[in-house]
């Protein structure tokens, strides 16, 4: 194995180190803030024929796109709404992701509550993202431990075959006397 490769190990780590910090630093609980409106729109995106994600927009705010994965969803989330139809979003604060949804019928009346598991239990969120940030300082370790081990295997091989060469060398001739 090649300094390059090791180095590569070590940046890495280094990388993966850094970003299991931001997962830890960043991770909080789920806090549900509630957005009322009307439905603009509400669409399920596809990535060569497989299901993506969905997407709500508000006449309220066409501007900003409520996103969230319909299959973390309970009851099962369906793949159209009623247009201008009443709504009530609880996205986490700060960001537009949809942690629940209430949608109504026709006559806006009815409402069915759709949650994912950060809705119902909000701590759940944080001790994801702890996973995720433990998880990836692991792997990182890992890849730094195999860089140092393979460092290490490589300095003494290098050092072996310098004694090698050393030792196959013809004797240097005696000095002459100095006077």
């Amino acid at each position: 194995m090649q300094r390059r490769n090791v180095l590569v190990l070590y940046i890495l780590g280094v990388i993966g180190l850094i970003v299991a910090g931001y997962f830890v630093a960043t991770a909080h609980p789920a806090k549900p803030v509630e957005v009322d409106g009307t439905l603009q729109h509400f669409r399920v995106y596809t990535t060569n024929g497989s299901y993506d994600h969905s997407e709500i927009v508000l006449n309220e705010q066409p501007n900003t796109s409520y996103t969230f994965n319909k299959n973390d969803f309970t009851p099962a989330v369906p793949d159209s709404a009623y247009k201008d139809g009443k709504v009530n979003l609880w996205v986490d604060q700060g960001t537009t992701h949809v942690l629940a949804f209430k949608l109504y019928d026709a006559s806006d009346e009815n409402p069915t509550l759709y949650a994912n598991g950060y809705y119902t239990n909000p701590q759940k969120q944080a001790t994801d993202e702890y996973a995720t940030g433990g998880g990836a300082a692991v792997v990182s370790l890992l890849l730094l431990g195999l860089g140092y081990f393979l460092q290490r295997r490589l300095t003494a091989r290098q050092a072996k075959a310098k004694a090698t060469v050393m030792a196959n060398m013809p004797p240097l001739p005696p000095m002459p006397p100095t006077q």
